[in-house]
């Protein structure tokens, strides 16, 4: 078989640049797989309750450890390109929070709490930016390195208990149409989000993947928590929603600061001199999450119709450096000639 050195230099140039940059035939086949994802992990929430201090919004720094809850999302991943992927999603995510995890005085006398559960449909772009098979061997397990965002809608339903009664662990109050801010309307209960986050994966070789992903939602609602604006007048409440409204009380405030008495309980509840603000209605509400994820990678997926020639340009490339390892050397085949 004849082959020229042109050739043979194209072949291993084809092949070297495949084999760095991963797209060879193989390794493309493998990234445009679809694929089936369930991960399970922790739910976070930041907003009005809880927090490091009153004025803070420190992202992470404020999030409560004792606060956290489970999340679980079922993910179908569809390859559009190498590296490149579209996600549904939809996710259940638990939120709680307490003023009573806080060292900020006023939130910790406020006393207010909450839980809520979130059921999220959304659709975010994946992008693969780094794949251990740029610079592993022979091994079949391997990590891969992804960032995403996306948006979806979620809805919700926050809840909260009567500190007073005696078994303060069986009665949660649904508080949307209890309208605890004296709202003329209750807010709805669908609100949009927009996530962002990374994860990794690591390949097993047998079709699955192993995993975790850590993600942010920002939302476009402050009542995740039921709390953003000021306290209500309760002569226009219901019995059960001013009292829910205001849950502060002597043994709060104490537990607050032991020099505050009952004098400061009018900066926890409604007045005629004026309604305190019971929130921040400046900055909405936000949740997160942090999970592990198993995969499955689904067999016998399409390639996509973008970019075939340049996947037949690779494989001849392929095609063409294994049949230069295969033949003899080019000084044997001139020796052979008699060119020496």
């Amino acid at each position: 078989m004849k082959l020229s050195l042109p050739h043979a230099v194209r072949g291993f140039v084809l092949a070297a640049v495949g084999s760095i940059l991963g797209f060879g035939a193989e390794a493309m086949a493998q990234r445009l797989t679809n694929e089936f994802s369930l991960t399970v992990g922790t739910g976070n929430y930041l907003g009005d309750i809880g927090g490091s201090d009153v004025d803070s919004r420190g992202f992470v720094f404020d999030l409560h450890p004792q606060a956290t809850r489970i999340s679980v999302t079922g993910q179908y991943g569809y390859a559009i390109a190498a590296g490149l992927f579209v996600d549904g999603a939809f996710s259940y995510v638990g939120l709680y929070d307490d003023d009573a995890f806080t060292a900020s005085g006023p939130r910790r006398a406020r006393n207010l709490h909450f839980r809520n559960q979130v059921l999220e449909l959304a659709v975010r772009g994946r992008w693969v930016v780094w794949d251990g098979p740029n610079f592993r061997s022979a091994a079949e397990t391997y990590p891969s390195l992804h960032v995403f965002a996306g948006f979806g809608g979620f809805h919700h339903n926050p809840q909260t208990r009567l500190r007073a009664e005696a078994d303060n662990s069986s009665a949660w109050y649904d508080l949307r149409e209890l309208r605890t801010e004296g709202q003329a309307e209750p807010y709805g209960p669908l609100a949009l989000s927009v996530a962002t986050g990374f994860g990794m994966n690591w390949r097993l070789g047998t079709g699955w993947m192993v995993g975790w992903e850590a993600s942010w939602r920002w939302t476009n609602t402050d009542y995740l928590d039921d709390v953003s604006g000021a306290y209500g007048n309760p002569s226009e409440m219901t019995e059960l929603a001013a009292q829910l409204s205001s849950q502060a009380d002597l043994f709060a405030i104490q537990a607050a600061d032991p020099s505050w008495g009952e004098s400061e309980l009018v900066h926890f509840q409604w007045n005629e001199s004026g309604a305190p603000l019971r929130g921040n209605p400046e900055r909405n509400d936000g949740f997160g999450t942090l999970q592990f994820k198993l995969t499955k990678l689904l067999d016998g997926a399409r390639l996509p119709t973008r970019g075939r020639a340049t996947q037949r340009a690779l494989r001849a490339g392929k095609r063409r450096a294994r049949n230069a390892r295969k033949g003899p050397g080019l000084l044997q085949r001139w020796k052979h000639r008699n060119r020496f």
